[in-house]
């Protein structure tokens, strides 16, 4: 029972390092469209990395963040039908 339990712990961290990188790459891209390849652009990734990764704070942006995320892909899927 505790190997399973174990498994599930390492699962979700693995879910939630997934769900990092994807964020990570979100804003990456976001950065490099809006704002091109200038300094800024590299210090706003630079200080979201910092964020996402070694901030106790994630814990409360990552839920908020994933549920906006389904509210808004929900939302523009009923604009386009």
């Amino acid at each position: 029972m505790l190997t399973f339990l174990g498994f599930l712990g390492e699962m979700f961290a693995d879910a939630n390092f997934v769900l990092k990188i994807f964020i990570l790459l979100t804003i990456v891209s976001w950065a490099r469209m809006h704002l091109g390849k200038s300094a800024l652009s590299y210090i706003l990734i630079a200080g979201f990395c910092y964020f996402v990764f070694f901030s106790d704070l994630w814990a409360l942006f990552g839920g908020v963040y994933l549920l906006y995320m389904l509210f808004m892909l929900g939302f523009a899927s009923i604009i386009i039908d």
